[in-house]
Parts: C-alpha cells; sequence; structure tokens
C-alpha cells in the first residue's frame, strides 16, 4: 500500500477505534455493577449514533476500502429493532486497529445485530431515566422498536419483599421512571420484565413480588409499551404457568422463553406454547385483546430468545459452552403465538468463570468470536 494511502486507512482505524473508547467511556459507574443473579448480561451501555461506529457488516469497506475482501458473511438486518450500542464495540475497534480482518467481520455480526438494553436496580433512578431516554431517543430516529429488559427488582430476594414494605415503593417508583419519557417520545418499546422472575415466585411465605410485577406491567402499558413477562428456559411449562396463573395478566403482551439460554429455538417455541395452552387451561383467556400495545395476533404472544440457539445444548445448566453459536437475527414474525425473535442474552458476556470466561456479566472476546463463528442462520 503506498504510504499516504496507508495514513488515510490508519487514520480511519483510529477515528474507528476512538468513537468505540467513547462509548464505552461514557458508561457511568453504577453501570458496571455486580451483574445480576441469573443475568443475561445486563450493565447497560449508553446509546450511539449507528454514525458513530461503523458497522462491520455494513460499512466495513467505506470505513476501510483498501482492506481484504471479507470471507465472512454478514448476519441480515431486519431492520424491526433498534441495534444498540454494545460491549463488543471497542474490541471490533482494536480488531480493525489490528487489521484482524476475519475476526473483525466475525465481531460485526455480534455490533451489527439489535440487542435489548438491560436496565435495573444496579443504578440510581437517575441513571435509569438517561439510559431509557436513550433508547427512546434512537429508536424514534431509527424508526425501530426499542428492546429493553427490566431487572428492576434483582437485588429483592422473595423474603425481603416479604418483610420489607418499603420495597414495593422503591420498586413502583423505579418502574414509573423507567417509562416516564415514553410517552411523545415518538418511539416504539418493548420491555422484557423481571428475567427469571416467574419460575422463583411464590417461593416463601406472603412473596408480594407477583403483585409489583403485575402493576409494573400496567405502568409501562399505560405508557405505550409492549409487555412481556420473561419465563427463562422453560423445561417444565405447567409449573410456569401455574405461577403466571396467579397473576394479573390484563397488561401483559406476552411471555419470552429462551433468555439466557443454549436451547433450539423449536423447543422454546413449543415449551412456549405449552405454557399459554397450560393457561387456558387455567381459565385464562390466552386470546383476549390485552389492555396496552398488543403486538402479533390478539392475545398473550410469545418472544423467543435467538441470540445463543445455533448449536442447541441440552446441559441443565451449561456455561460458556464452546460449541455454541448465535442464532437467527431478531425480526418481528407475527404468526400465531410467535410474535418476535429477538436477542435479549448480550452476546460475548459470560456465564461465569468456566470454560475460558471471565466472570459472569463480563464481556470476553474469545467467547464472542466463538459464538459469531459457529452462528447458524437456519432456525435450530
Amino acid at each position: 500500500m503506498p504510504s499516504h494511502r496507508r495514513l488515510r486507512a490508519h487514520r480511519r482505524l483510529a477515528a474507528f477505534a476512538a468513537a468505540g473508547a467513547l462509548a464505552l467511556a461514557a458508561c457511568t459507574a453504577d453501570a458496571n455493577a455486580p451483574e445480576p443473579t441469573g443475568d443475561t448480561g445486563a450493565s447497560a451501555l449508553p446509546a450511539t449514533p449507528a454514525s458513530a461506529t461503523p458497522s462491520p457488516s455494513e460499512d466495513a469497506f467505506e470505513a476501510f476500502p483498501d482492506r481484504p475482501a471479507s470471507q465472512v458473511d454478514a448476519w441480515p438486518d431486519p431492520g424491526d429493532f433498534l441495534v444498540d450500542v454494545t460491549k463488543a464495540v471497542v474490541p471490533a475497534a482494536t480488531l480493525a486497529q489490528q487489521e484482524r480482518w476475519d475476526d473483525y467481520d466475525h465481531m460485526g455480526r455480534i455490533t451489527g445485530t439489535a440487542q435489548a438494553r438491560w436496565i435495573g436496580s444496579w443504578s440510581t433512578n437517575d441513571a435509569i431515566s438517561n439510559y431509557a431516554h436513550q433508547v427512546y431517543t434512537a429508536a424514534a430516529a431509527a424508526d425501530r422498536i426499542g428492546l429493553i429488559a427490566y431487572y428492576g427488582m434483582r437485588d429483592y430476594t422473595c423474603e425481603e419483599a416479604a418483610s420489607d414494605p418499603e420495597l414495593a415503593d422503591f420498586y413502583a417508583e423505579r418502574s414509573r421512571v423507567l417509562v416516564e419519557e415514553l410517552p411523545g417520545s415518538g418511539a416504539q418499546a418493548w420491555i422484557v420484565l423481571e428475567p427469571a422472575l416467574v419460575a422463583s415466585l411464590g417461593s416463601c411465605e406472603g412473596d408480594p413480588r407477583g403483585a409489583w410485577v403485575a402493576d409494573a406491567a400496567a405502568t409501562f402499558a399505560d405508557a405505550g409499551a409492549a409487555v412481556y413477562l420473561d419465563a427463562g428456559v422453560v423445561d417444565d411449562p405447567a409449573a410456569i404457568a401455574a405461577s403466571l396463573a396467579s397473576l394479573d395478566l390484563e397488561s401483559v403482551a406476552g411471555i419470552a422463553v429462551g433468555t439466557n439460554g443454549y436451547r433450539a429455538v423449536s423447543e422454546q417455541l413449543a415449551a412456549g406454547e405449552a405454557v399459554l395452552a397450560a393457561l387456558a387451561d387455567a381459565g385464562v383467556d390466552v386470546d383476549a385483546p390485552r389492555s396496552g400495545p398488543d403486538p402479533g395476533e390478539p392475545g398473550l404472544g410469545l418472544i423467543v430468545d435467538t441470540s445463543r440457539s445455533a448449536v442447541p445444548v441440552e446441559a441443565p445448566e451449561p456455561c460458556n459452552p464452546p460449541e455454541a453459536g448465535i442464532g437467527v437475527p431478531p425480526r418481528l414474525v407475527g404468526a400465531g403465538a410467535l410474535d418476535a425473535y429477538v436477542w435479549i442474552k448480550r452476546v460475548g458476556e459470560s456465564d461465569g468463570a468456566c470454560n475460558g470466561g471471565p466472570t459472569r456479566g463480563q464481556f470476553s472476546q474469545a467467547l464472542a468470536l466463538q459464538l459469531a463463528r459457529n452462528g447458524s442462520l437456519e432456525e435450530s
């Protein structure tokens, strides 16, 4: 490469790296708080305009026209959900600086794919308001759906919630703050409510959390958000349905399944449909229109987390399995009970200190590249 062209290329690389570094530096201290129990990568990051960091999957050759031709197929972006900045942005910039183009293009499968913004009780209410504002502003500007995973009672055990009445007020205020700017923002928002909580409801005497969740769902729906209660990886549809049947589901658009797991999409979709059937058997009108936004067909719907579903792993609690891969990209479906495929778990954030991964919730470039290389666009 002639020297003047090499200089221009290195300037582009430096600009890309600087943009990524600014995105990471913009994180507040509480965004790096300890990860939630049962976390799917919950540290919140600020939204960044798409132009700030070239997407390896879309803009690689505009940003770096002198680079070799890519041998990596980009992950499709159907255009339905907001592509939010993730912890993969800075590693992608570093890979570009190092001219590791194969790895850069694989990382682009992650940085260019819409993933949920995790917001929860590890942040102050002011920070929650700020993060939510970023999502709504970016979603409205892009005319896409902003996806939020809300973990507002991460720090509340069943016993603590039952014994401390003040926690109900704290939770209600935190939930109100999350959506206070949604009305009038022009944004569409979907909220995945309390990851993995459903399975633990009723685990102590006088558990009030189900009522709190129902109130939060009503608050979100009244503000214009579609609300999906998270059931996590569903192994026992009857047990999940029994927990859900005790809740007021009027404001709930549907149920999220497969979150934080490595199960086949077909398996979790079937499990979700079994949950809906069990709810109907219990007397819940699952086909009734919801009181809030109701994506897809009328009635309770399903969204499936496909972020790590390409190679199904059946172990009860897999931890950074090396065979796992990213699955089909997020998109609206609207067929039968299935409203959408989504990426709730943030790809590359570790399950824990196992199989070469760092502590839970920390981003690992090695894990991210492993997942991206093993990815498949076939529905598992």
